[in-house]
């Protein structure tokens, strides 16, 4: 009686351990501090939202664009986002965290406009117990 309630309780921790794993992230689901940095960096270049939203870059930020091949880094990313703040893009966005752990995260962000779709590849570190996001990649598929 005992093995068999020892076999029981392995097997439960098990499958609760595994459905732990199961499934996937979904940005508009997921309630993680990361998902909130991904929302303001959304709302800051689609909506033009760069000061109400706080986004948080590491000092070796990069931003990179695959289609022309152009970098900026922090500064010159920060002093974009300052010059386009209002203009509001006429698209639909999304976002979803392809993979997370306690110190890193990796964000797809789409952004659908009637002609062509832009996509961001984020990636986020947590530095000091706060998110900050440490490289965009922009493409356009």
């Amino acid at each position: 009686m005992k093995t068999i309630t020892s076999t029981l309780v392995a097997a439960l921790i098990c499958i609760a351990s595994f459905s732990s794993f199961a499934g996937t992230i979904d940005g508009s689901k997921s309630s993680s501090p990361s998902s909130l940095v991904i929302s303001n960096y959304l709302a800051a270049v689609s909506l033009g939202d760069f000061e109400k939203h706080t986004l948080s870059f590491t000092k070796d930020f990069e931003y990179y664009n695959v289609e022309n091949d152009q970098k900026c880094n922090r500064r010159q990313y920060i002093a974009f986002l300052k010059k386009t703040k209002n203009l509001r893009y006429d698209c639909k966005t999304s976002y979803r965290i392809m993979d997370e752990t306690s110190r890193t995260c990796m964000a797809k962000v789409v952004m659908e406009f009637d002609n062509f779709t832009r996509i961001d590849y984020i990636t986020l570190c947590c530095l000091e117990d706060s998110w900050q996001i440490s490289k965009v990649v922009t493409t356009y598929p």
